[in-house]
């Protein structure tokens, strides 16, 4: 009995080493794990919000070019109206990135988000009969809520710094007009 009592300290040092060991390597792992996971996930946004911001611009960009067809001082290709108004995928494919935004997004980025597609319904409403005053005002509107979108969607993903200011939109008819 002496023996085993003289055996005892290191018996429970091995023990507790051992769990030490296992809990350590555990918490480690799941560290690991949930760092994974959340790269996974931010790759997974950041896709996300690429492909939305995309499908919006290409709204704008079918907007501006029909407005363009109508007289607008625009820099695209002009787009016949009826040409235009055959476009329905396009609404289609934004409405499809925007249920992952919807899924992955954070409640600022859902909400800039809805503030930008919303200004591109208002211009695809315009293009069928406003002035140049109301059609400039509805792009700098645009031009606002994309960059809110995108700062948002920039803090979702961890990225520092802010957007470039881009200024006043210059006159439609030159590329650096092409802010919306």
């Amino acid at each position: 009995m002496t023996s085993f009592a003289a055996q005892l300290p290191t018996l429970v040092g091995v023990v507790v080493g051992a769990g030490a060991s296992f809990f350590a390597t555990f918490a480690n792992e799941r560290t690991r794990w949930q760092r994974e996971r959340e790269a996974k996930w931010d790759e997974n946004r950041a896709v996300a919000y690429m492909e939305y911001g995309y499908a919006v611009k290409k709204i704008i960009d079918i907007s501006r070019r029909i407005a363009a067809g109508s007289g607008m001082p625009e820099y695209l290709p002009p787009l016949d109206l009826e040409a235009g108004l055959i476009e329905p995928a396009a609404d289609a494919d934004r409405g499809m990135k925007w249920e992952a935004v919807l899924l992955m997004g954070s409640a600022n980025t859902i909400e800039a988000a809805r503030q930008w597609h919303s200004c591109a319904w208002r211009l695809e409403h315009h293009v069928r009969g406003s002035t140049q005053v109301e059609w400039q005002q509805e792009l700098r509107q645009a031009a606002t809520a994309r960059s809110a979108f995108y700062q948002s969607a920039r803090q979702d993903l961890g990225v520092h710094g802010t957007l470039p200011a881009e200024g006043e939109i210059n006159l439609p008819g030159t590329p650096e007009g092409n802010t919306a």
